[in-house]
């Protein structure tokens, strides 16, 4: 098999590529576009992997069986002690859903196959992101799988094409058409162009084309220009790309073109050899794998982030991915191949009895009942937001239309208010049913997961067709019967700029009171990292308080931001301390991260209603009414 010639270029990509993610994921204000790391690893390795199997190839000495030998040998090892240790401090620190939840990802994480299982369990309420320990290992299955079938494809076209520039030009063709494909499956399947390996492929096949491209490209003029141009687009990359411009899409291709053009021109400048950053891109694998479970533990434990943490998870990273580099992967592999598989199926098996180990024994019943709460109350959560009828949950439910001949419908003779949002407003619905339906008043519920509840033609197509009807034909054929309109959504979750998001409030409130219709915005609540009631949980089993910690302060700078610049038509409901955050037989007031139980919608709805505001809405007599009828 062929043996690459070390690049130090290409090693200080490594470490351009992993200081970026591990920023990113750390929060660091600036690095908000240091995902596309990821970007530059798949081009990296597409590039190697091109390489070595282009070239055995062409000299007829290519061997699978090596091949994906020496694959097992480069990633496992690392990815085994990781996983073996991360779980070990997962039995102590994890509730027994988060450790049984970690234990199947960790199983997945060893088939390489977690990208298709995060893939098929990215639902809109499921658990946070933030407890999943060995969520970055996606990648490294994405990779696996193109190295499980990459060389057999290229030996299948060697085969079929023998002219060489033929087979660069059907390459290169190959490798537009599948960039041309992710494009359009990531308007409607964002998750699955994410994810899985069809929509990635291209990415890596980049690198093949630098590989093939090289020798045409290598000496051209301005050569020190154009790589120089791509380091700096490459750093700006880190600065200037934001997650919420979809990825991946268009913007993929600056990091990605800034790689191959690096790859490609092949110039070791000085600056480049520097010490330190030739360090970070041979650890840059092990740093990789560290840095994710470290952030995790820290943030499950309820560390506070700020600069002196996160510069403690740095260094700690630091130091796991040295000790890992030294002791595993700088380790000879050469004939323990069968070792390898055998501890593989060993770690699989182990991953499996950890899944059913149960570690209940460790907690208190109160914390336990606690950090069950989320996954227990979905029949309840169901119910609450009359999902799978008036709540369209897009994840789920992407290609069905909004039910607006059963949703969307005035009573006559009743008082009639529409509720209208995402996720945000769908949590308030069950009690505003239970509040109305003894005041002969009736709530029109149109709501849809991620559904930015103004008049914009962004977002999902089936999200656009209920805003828009509702909006521009239901109300105004209907204005008569409508006394309001109630507008609510987790305005944090939009990631667009806050002025746009004021600029679009106002442009949809000042539409409905053209009408002569009442309007209220319902405000921002706060956002936790983790589930809330697995907050309240630890504060429980470990006797400290820790809700601070763990709050979003962005979601109280946004609520900040409309309080001041939507005057009176903006409901704060900022939980100040005079909602109680947990109720009669253990409930809390929240479910997860940031939607609200029944229990918590119905506090938060009644001191609106016993508000000045509440009172000019409904008026004085709904609101006494409303006020003196206990929903149930």
């Amino acid at each position: 098999m062929t043996k690459l010639k070390f690049r130090s270029d290409i090693n200080a990509l490594r470490a351009i590529a992993v200081i970026g993610v591990v920023l990113y994921h750390f929060k660091v204000p600036y690095f908000q576009g240091g995902f596309s790391g990821v970007d530059i690893f798949f081009v990296i390795s597409g590039y190697l992997m091109s390489k070595i199997i282009i070239t055995d190839i062409s000299q007829t000495k290519l061997s699978l069986s090596n091949f994906y030998g020496k694959r097992l040998k480069r990633i496992v090892p690392a990815l085994l002690c990781m996983i073996a240790i991360v779980m070990l401090a997962g039995y102590f620190l994890f509730f027994p859903d988060d450790f049984a939840f970690n234990s199947k990802c960790g199983f997945f994480s060893l088939l390489f196959v977690s990208n298709m299982f995060y893939w098929k369990n990215s639902g809109y309420f499921d658990p946070s992101s933030e407890t999943n320990v060995f969520l970055h290992t996606w990648s490294l299955s994405v990779e696996w799988q193109f190295y499980m079938l990459y060389p057999i494809v290229l030996l299948w076209l060697s085969k079929l094409v023998k002219k060489r520039s033929l087979f660069i030009g059907i390459f290169i063709s190959a490798t537009v058409l599948i960039i041309i494909a992710s494009f359009v499956l990531d308007k409607k399947y964002s998750l699955t162009a994410f994810y899985l390996l069809p929509s990635r492929s291209w990415e890596m096949m980049m690198g093949g084309v630098a590989f093939l491209l090289e020798p045409y490209l290598s000496n051209i003029k301005f050569k020190k220009g154009y790589i120089l141009l791509s380091y700096l687009v490459l750093l700006l990359g880190l600065v200037f790309l934001k997650d919420n411009m979809g990825w991946p899409y268009f913007y993929t291709l600056i990091p990605v073109t800034a790689t191959f053009l690096t790859i490609t021109l092949n110039n070791d400048f000085d600056f480049l050899k520097f010490a330190p950053v030739q360090f970070i891109g041979k650890i840059s694998y092990s740093l990789y794998l560290w840095h994710w479970p470290v952030y995790v533990y820290f943030n499950y434990v309820g560390v506070p982030l700020n600069t002196q943490s996160i510069l403690l998870m740095i260094f700690i990273s630091m130091v796991l991915g040295t000790l890992s580099f030294r002791l595993i992967e700088s380790r000879k592999y050469e004939n323990n191949t069968r070792i390898l598989v055998t501890d593989m199926a060993l770690a699989l098996v182990v991953c499996s009895f950890a899944y059913v180990l149960n570690n209940r024994a460790m907690f208190s019943d109160e914390s336990l009942y606690l950090s069950t709460f989320t996954s227990t109350h979905r029949k309840e959560r169901d119910k609450q937001f009359d999902e799978g009828c008036c709540f369209l949950n897009i994840v789920y439910d992407g290609d069905h239309a909004f039910d607006t001949a059963k949703c969307v419908k005035a009573k006559p003779n009743e008082k009639n208010y529409i509720l209208i949002g995402d996720s945000h407003a769908a949590h308030f619905s069950q009690s505003l049913k239970g509040l109305f339906n003894k005041n002969n008043t009736h709530l029109i519920q149109a709501t849809a997961s991620r559904c930015f509840p103004v008049l914009t033609e962004n977002g999902n197509a089936n999200c656009f067709a209920m805003i828009n009807y509702v909006y521009n034909d239901f109300i105004p054929k209907n204005r008569e019967q409508i006394d309001g309109v109630i507008i609510s959504a987790n305005w944090y979750n939009y990631r667009v700029p806050e002025k746009q998001i004021v600029d679009d409030i106002k442009k949809t409130v000042d539409h409905i009171k053209k009408l002569n219709i009442k309007v209220v915005v319902i405000g921002q609540n706060e956002v936790y990292n983790l589930s809330y009631p697995l907050v309240r949980a630890k504060e429980i089993q470990y006797g400290t308080t820790l809700t601070k910690n763990f709050k979003h302060q962005k979601s109280f700078d946004i609520n900040n931001y409309l309080k001041a610049n939507l005057g009176a038509d903006y409901i704060n409901i900022i939980n100040d301390g005079d909602v109680p955050p947990i109720g009669e037989n253990n409930t809390p007031y929240m479910f997860d991260e940031n939607h609200y139980t029944k229990y918590g919608a119905d506090l938060i709805l009644k001191r609106f209603i016993g508000s000045e505001k509440g009172r000019s809405f409904f008026g004085n007599d709904l609101s006494k009414n409303l006020l003196s009828y206990n929903a149930k």
